[in-house]
């Protein structure tokens, strides 16, 4: 919830990941979900403050997905969270290598149906090209996350993120494409073994 609202107070002084690994608890697919947002809060963390211990928490969060991603038939699960992990990660580090891997997210939840990820993915996608001074891309993939959150019910997530794409974009006329424009020609190939 926290990476949806972007209210990042009140957070546990602890870990999932942690807390897993501690107690040894069983895998339930809900402690997936639990561990790849805590990833993305990590990394979201890891940049707002420039903190190494929360982009090694997200690294920790990235390992996990990339394990289950590589053991688990249902590949499907994953690979989007994997990739959307893994481009926070180059972002941070690499920003060059992190645009395919952002790309890459955006597309294996819209071909895997996975509407709320694709709106994570496209939302996190329109913060990398608006950083980078990328304009009509970025409001493109703000577009889009805003479209999938509105499909998935989040009214809520959907106001936040129109009143931030009015903030920075004041009233500038910016026509939005299709985002299948920049995400059809990424593939799946090889990428980078984080960590």
């Amino acid at each position: 919830i926290f990476i949806l609202t972007r209210d990042f107070t009140n957070l546990p002084n602890e870990g999932l990941l942690v807390r897993l690994t501690r107690k040894q608890t069983p895998m339930r697919p809900i402690l997936w979900v639990g561990v790849f947002f805590e990833g993305l809060v990590s990394f979201h963390l890891a940049r707002l403050l420039d903190d190494s211990d929360y982009y090694q928490q997200g690294e920790a969060a990235l390992a996990f997905i990339s394990k289950w991603r590589n053991s688990c038939n249902n590949k499907c699960n994953f690979e989007n969270k994997y990739m959307v992990l893994e481009a926070m990660r180059l972002d941070l580090k690499d920003p060059d290598q992190a645009e395919d891997f952002y790309l890459k997210a955006v597309k294996s939840s819209k071909e895997n149906r996975f509407v709320h990820e694709e709106g994570i993915a496209s939302e996190l996608s329109g913060d990398f090209y608006h950083r980078r001074g990328n304009i009509a891309k970025s409001y493109s993939f703000y577009r889009n996350a805003m479209e999938c959150y509105g499909t998935w019910g989040a009214n809520a997530v959907t106001q936040r993120l129109k009143e931030d794409v009015l903030e920075k974009f004041d009233s500038r006329q910016i026509i939005a494409q299709p985002i299948e424009k920049y995400i059809s020609a990424v593939g799946y190939g090889e990428e980078p073994i984080s960590t």
